[in-house]
């Protein structure tokens, strides 16, 4: 007797707290094997196809099965199948649009491996499974919505972005991954299907299904400790609104691109249209309005964001580059009216701040609608040879001018330090790719002293 009660109490103490699994939706019979992406389909999709079919099976009390890859692919003209960067977001879009919340199973429209872009929607409307009284909901950046994400788990597994660059995510072999090596300032690239949650020794997780394949991690599965790991609060990344990473030295001042770049990303925002460069020689025909008209475009890389932004605030729209392209010349050519006509129009006149105002602490607000240029300090040791990690330095905030400009695009919390997140125009080889992160609320490098938005 009284070993059978020690029994009971150990099994009471293990199923309380070590290795217990609180849910793991696996055991409801939703399990679809583990996938290993690089045989042709992304991480977004496998996940969101899987995540389909175990709403399927909870909602209709049907037998697990895949669902159709190809359809997908079939019913968007852009896309070929052996596509691995197709996120989960773009095949969210892509059923919503094109298909109409619907879609066949494998077995009725299996896979081909070719693109044939035939899409009967009649035919899907009829024999697909539709799933509008199931929801669905797409919390994008820059929403932070762990805390929810136990409330969503409990109605099916749910498909999340994550960042996979880093090497403990690599290598990762088992156990619960809790560093914060893992939370990098690169773009959410990845996706893992979150089946479950748990507690191991104390320690909260969740259980995710990964897709490279059963050899990797816990039988192709990861737990990752619960609180903002592998996360940034807010980067525009993300929402593939930022442009490619710019060297100024090539021709144009960091103000130009950065005013450009931010311009892009309002007109993605605002229109849902493709993200374009907009026309920098556009800005430089109409720099006489009211600048100096010897502005050429390569030879003038000292042009700031504030005689940018005074410019376009002129005509107070701006075509893409494409249709009206760098030439290199000082043309001083300037059709406003035809701009105003053809280009992409602001409703808004920008905000152009400068010193003396202190604006650090209303930068989040700014930033929540989307990227803005600041104004820094660039000439310091430790801004030129800044080569990666929170930058937190007073040697930055000099009494020099200031003399360059960022493109900010996020912010985040990295062990226990807020940062601000920037795109910089060294090139991709200084900084973080690039990038560089800024320690919050001590306008490290003058950040916070001036803006234009």
């Amino acid at each position: 007797m009284t070993t059978m009660k020690l029994l009971t109490l150990f099994s009471i103490f293990v199923s309380g707290y070590i290795c217990e699994t609180t849910l793991d939706w696996r055991d409801k019979n939703v399990r679809l094997p583990v996938h290993n992406q690089s045989q042709c389909l992304s991480a977004g999709t496998v996940n969101v196809l899987d995540m389909i079919s175990a709403i399927r099976s909870l909602k209709t009390g049907k037998s697990l099965e895949p669902m159709s890859a190809q359809e997908v692919f079939d019913c968007n003209p852009d896309w070929c199948i052996c596509n691995t960067t197709i996120s989960a977001y773009d095949i969210i879009q892509s059923i919503y649009d094109n298909i109409g919340m619907g879609l066949d199973l494998k077995r009725d429209h299996p896979f081909t491996g070719q693109c044939a872009h035939t899409c009967n929607l009649t035919i899907i409307a009829k024999t697909a499974f539709r799933w509008e009284y199931a929801g669905w909901s797409d919390p994008w950046l820059p929403y932070d919505q762990e805390e929810d994400l136990s409330l969503f788990l409990e109605k099916g597994p749910v498909v999340v972005y994550t960042k996979s660059s880093s090497r403990v995510f690599q290598t990762y072999a088992g156990g619960i991954l809790d560093s914060h090596e893992c939370n990098t300032t690169g773009p959410f690239d990845h996706s893992l299907l979150l089946v479950g949650e748990g507690v191991d020794n104390g320690t909260d997780y969740w259980l995710a299904r990964n897709s490279y394949g059963e050899g990797w991690g816990e039988k192709g599965y990861i737990r990752l400790a619960k609180g903002y790991i592998c996360e940034t609060t807010l980067d525009w990344r993300d929402k593939k609104v930022i442009l490619p990473v710019h060297n100024k030295s090539e021709c144009l001042s960091a103000g130009t691109v950065d005013v450009l770049d931010m311009i892009s990303a309002v007109r993605t925002l605002k229109t849902g249209k493709p993200l374009e460069p907009m026309s920098a020689q556009e800005v430089f025909d109409c720099s006489e309005f009211d600048h100096d008209p010897s502005w050429c475009i390569c030879i003038n890389t000292t042009v700031t964001a504030y005689d940018v932004a005074q410019t376009i605030d002129d005509i107070m729209a701006l075509d893409v580059e494409r249709d009206h392209p760098f030439t290199g010349q000082c043309a001083h050519t300037c059709d406003a009216s035809k701009i105003f006509t053809t280009g992409f129009r602001f409703l808004n006149d920008f905000t152009i701040l400068e010193l003396p105002w202190d604006e650090e602490a209303n930068l989040i607000d700014y930033l929540a609608t989307g990227p803005l240029v600041v104004y820094t300090k660039s000439s310091s040791h430790v801004f030129q040879a800044y080569a990666g990690g929170i930058l937190d330095s007073l040697e930055c905030n000099t009494t020099d001018p200031l003399d360059h400009s960022l493109l900010l695009v996020g912010e985040g919390v990295d062990n226990g330090t807020d940062y601000w997140l920037a795109r910089n125009s060294y090139g991709e080889d200084w900084g973080e790719k690039g990038y560089i992160r800024l320690a919050k609320g001590k306008n490290v490098c003058g950040v916070g002293l001036g803006y234009v938005r």
